[in-house]
C-alpha cells in the first residue's frame, strides 16, 4: 500500500484549517467545554509566537461567540479579546468590500469593538505581550482605527523586544504595507528591522515583504507602469542575487541557534511562497519540503486560486518532490 505513495496522487491533500498547529484540535474542544482551564493551560504551554496561531485556528474552527468565562488574568483577557477580533473578521465575511452586506458589516463591527476595547486595556497594563499586540493591531486595521500614533507605539515595542514574535511583527509589516496603512518603502523599512536581529524566522519578514509588493505592483495596482517595472525587476540578476542573500542569511541564522517550531513554520512558508512565485525552484525546494501538507493559508492564497493544496502540490513538482 505504501508504494503507491511514491507516485502522488491525482486528488492533493485537503488544506489543514489548523496550518499544522498541533493543539488547535485539543484548544476547540475546550471551548466547546467551556474549559477556561484547560484552554489556558495549552495556551501558556507555548511560546508567544506558537499562540498566535493557536488562537487563529480556535478562531478559525470554533463556533461564533462560544466564549469562555474571563477572569482578570491578563492571558484570559487576551484570549477573548483576540477571539473576538476572529469572529469580527467571520461574521464579516471575506469578500470584497462591495459584497459585504450592511448587517454583516454591523455584527462585525460590534464585535471588533468589543474585541479592541479588551484588548486595548491588556495593552495598558501589559505593554510587552505580543499576542495582545499581533491581535491589537490586525484590529485596529478591521475597525479602519489605523491612527500612526497608536499603532506606532506597538510596532516599536515589537522591534525592540528582546523576544521578537515573528507573529506580531507580520501583523506589524501587513499594517505598513501600501493596500493598508503604510507604503513599499515604510513595509521593507520595518522588515529590514526585523531582519537585523539574530533569529532566523525574522528573516521571513523579508521574504513577506517582498511578496506583498509583488501583489501590489502586479495584482492590486492600477498603474501599468508600476507593474511592467516590477516584473522586469523580478527577471535581473541582481534581484534574483538580493533575494538568495536573504535566503542565506535564514539558513545561516537557523543553523547557528534554536528556534521554536511555530516561528520556522512561519518564514519556511514565506520563502516557499517567495521562490515558488520568482521562479527559483531550487530554493524553493528545502522550503516547500519543511513545508509539507501544512501550508499557510496565507501567503499561499495570494496565487493559488481555489487550491491551495494543487498549488502546492504544482511547485512542490516543479522543484522536484513528489506530489502529495
Amino acid at each position: 500500500m505504501a508504494l503507491f505513495g511514491l507516485f502522488g496522487s491525482k486528488n492533493p491533500f485537503e488544506f489543514d484549517e489548523t496550518e499544522g498547529h498541533p493543539h488547535v484540535r485539543a484548544g476547540v474542544e475546550a471551548v466547546k467545554r467551556g474549559d477556561s482551564v484547560a484552554l489556558l493551560t495549552l495556551y501558556r504551554q507555548q511560546m508567544p509566537a506558537g499562540r498566535v496561531p493557536f488562537i487563529d485556528g480556535i478562531g478559525r474552527l470554533g463556533e461564533i461567540g462560544q466564549g469562555l468565562e474571563v477572569t482578570e488574568d491578563p492571558d484570559s483577557q487576551v484570549i477573548d479579546g483576540a477571539l473576538r477580533y476572529l469572529w469580527a473578521h467571520r461574521l464579516r465575511g471575506f469578500g470584497t468590500g462591495d459584497t459585504v452586506s450592511q448587517k454583516a458589516a454591523f455584527s462585525m463591527r460590534e464585535m471588533a469593538v468589543q474585541a479592541y476595547d479588551r484588548l486595548k486595556a491588556v495593552r495598558e497594563t501589559a505593554p510587552e505581550d505580543s499576542v495582545c499586540a499581533a491581535f491589537f493591531i490586525r484590529t485596529l486595521m478591521l475597525l479602519g482605527r489605523g491612527t500612526q500614533e497608536e499603532f506606532a507605539g506597538v510596532e516599536t515595542s515589537l522591534i525592540q523586544s528582546e523576544a521578537p514574535n515573528v507573529y506580531a511583527l507580520m501583523a506589524a509589516l501587513n499594517y505598513r504595507t501600501p493596500k493598508w496603512y503604510g507604503s513599499d518603502a515604510q513595509m521593507h523599512s520595518l522588515a529590514d528591522a526585523a531582519a537585523g536581529r539574530d533569529q532566523a524566522a525574522l528573516m521571513g519578514l523579508k521574504a513577506r515583504a517582498h511578496i506583498e509588493s509583488w501583489l501590489y505592483a502586479v495584482g492590486m495596482s492600477d498603474d501599468v507602469r508600476l507593474k511592467d517595472a516590477f516584473l522586469a525587476k523580478m527577471r535581473t540578476p541582481a534581484f534574483k542575487a538580493s533575494l538568495a542573500q536573504i535566503d542565506d542569511a535564514f539558513w545561516r541564522k537557523r543553523k547557528a541557534g534554536q528556534e521554536d517550531a511555530a516561528s520556522l513554520s512561519a518564514a519556511h512558508n514565506q520563502f516557499g511562497f517567495l521562490f515558488s512565485v520568482f521562479f527559483d525552484a531550487e530554493r524553493a525546494k528545502p522550503h516547500l519540503e519543511m513545508v509539507g501538507r501544512c501550508p499557510f493559508e496565507v501567503p499561499w492564497c495570494y496565487a493559488s486560486g481555489n487550491s491551495i493544496p494543487a498549488y502546492v502540490n504544482e511547485k512542490r513538482a516543479k522543484a522536484g518532490l513528489r506530489r502529495l
